[in-house]
């Protein structure tokens, strides 16, 4: 155990240099040291950061970090409650800092702070502590531009004395979000906004695992049909691949939790997947080539813009959504067939609210979640498009690089070890 003041060169920044390749978690109330931050993620870091959105949580800080370069690399949710006044860094779970510095340039370089460096010989506080970043990130929400953008109107309206006190105007705009062991009063949020927290939370963590296993894919080999397939769509053939050769059935229930462990493992599968698809006479690589010369192009025939759904007979448009989105295809056999459960569809819903719901998703103003969320809950939610279907006719075309996101993805990722929710319709 040391001690950090930012005196007798034992200045607190220290710990922000020079990081590589580590997984971090950093909860904090005040958040200005974005600078540090970039440097760790330019450096392989992957980070977890909780903020709370008050002054003088900077939103310019917040905004260097959605950068689609780093969006793999880093999560980053909230609490609004003054109440929340931890200062907790772990570093690979094998060092944490806690004290009274906050994330920002004068704690880390000039104040008189004090922090208390756990290292290996304190694994059992070290445990602890990571217990207890959990359960923040567990109850906060998840930041994202929209929210950050109506944080930064109510900051920059203000003057910083004023701003300082001023919670209830940011509480108003972005809910009440506090840990739930404070019990001085009783949090309601209502069923949607419960919804939305709750889904972008999964949705978050489920996007950074595929962005950081295409990744793996990416630095090793150039996508095949770049120029008329997005690489997301590419390395969606290879979570096929391995539901169809390893995990079979059940497999994946009955894997650890380490991603690192069976890191070795998904580069092996990873290779031979490859070598399959290069070849187009091969069933894997033939399966890729009309994915990327028919399939998608179908996609963008039938949803490629607003003007295309609304002008698409809605029967057609229908039994292309039944046989292209493969939750959807799953279900037919709950019907006669294709045309049973295209007549169903439309006796519950009516064709406007379908096309109008369809363009909503694809091509709606407001943040993603809050669009899927519509469609999976809302005023636009369409009868018979389950959760699956939605986040994948959304990874299918969107300006964001957001992939399918479906139940054979999650299960996937299970077997390599990663900590994901299953999706389920």
């Amino acid at each position: 155990m040391q001690i950090f003041t930012n005196s007798s060169s034992r200045f607190i920044v220290s710990h922000f240099v020079g990081v590589e390749n580590s997984k971090l978690k950093f909860a904090v109330p005040f958040f200005t040291a974005h600078k540090q931050l970039l440097e760790m993620l330019e450096n392989g870091c992957q980070i977890k950061l909780i903020v709370r959105l008050g002054y003088p949580t900077s939103p310019q800080s917040l905004a260097a970090l959605f950068n689609k370069k780093y969006q793999h690399l880093i999560q980053i949710r909230f609490f609004t409650s003054h109440h929340f006044h931890s200062k907790l860094y772990l570093f690979d779970e094998d060092k944490a800092l806690v004290g009274s510095a906050n994330l920002t340039d004068s704690a880390l370089f000039s104040n008189q702070e004090i922090i208390i460096e756990l290292d290996q010989n304190n694994a059992a506080e070290i445990f602890e502590l990571s217990e207890l970043f959990n359960a923040y990130w567990e109850q906060a929400a998840p930041l994202d531009e929209r929210q950050l953008s109506i944080y930064e109107k109510i900051y920059y309206a203000l003057p910083a004395l004023e701003m300082s006190k001023d919670v209830e105007s940011i509480e108003k705009a972005l809910g009440k979000v506090e840990f739930n062991n404070i019990k001085r009063d009783e949090i309601k949020r209502d069923k949607k906004q419960k919804l939305n927290e709750e889904f972008a939370k999964k949705y978050q963590l489920t996007v950074g695992v595929f962005n950081q296993m295409l990744n793996l894919y990416t630095s090793s080999y150039k996508p095949l049909y770049l120029d008329k397939l997005p690489s997301r769509l590419e390395f969606d053939e290879f979570f096929h691949f391995v539901r169809s050769h390893y995990a079979t059935g059940d497999s994946w229930k009955h894997r650890n939790q380490n991603q690192a462990f069976y890191e070795p493992e998904l580069k092996m599968i990873l290779d031979e997947w490859r070598q399959n698809v290069v070849q187009t006479e091969n069933a894997h690589g033939e399966h890729l080539y009309l994915r990327a010369h028919e399939v998608y192009p179908k996609f963008q025939a039938f949803l490629g813009s607003p003007d295309i759904i609304q002008a698409t007979e809605i029967k057609q448009l229908l039994q292309f959504l039944v046989l292209g989105v493969n939750s959807m295809g799953a279900r037919i056999r709950y019907y006669k067939n294709v045309e049973s459960f295209v007549a169903k569809l439309l006796i519950d819903n009516d064709e406007e609210h379908i096309k109008s719901g369809l363009i909503y998703l694809l091509y709606g103003q407001d943040e993603v979640k809050y669009r899927m969320v519509e469609l999976i809950e809302g005023n636009c939610r369409i009868i018979g498009f389950g959760r699956s279907a939605i986040t994948e006719i959304l990874g299918w075309l969107n300006q964001d690089e957001l992939p399918i996101i479906n139940e054979k993805i999650t299960k996937v990722m299970s077997y390599f070890g990663y900590d994901v929710e299953q999706y389920a319709e």
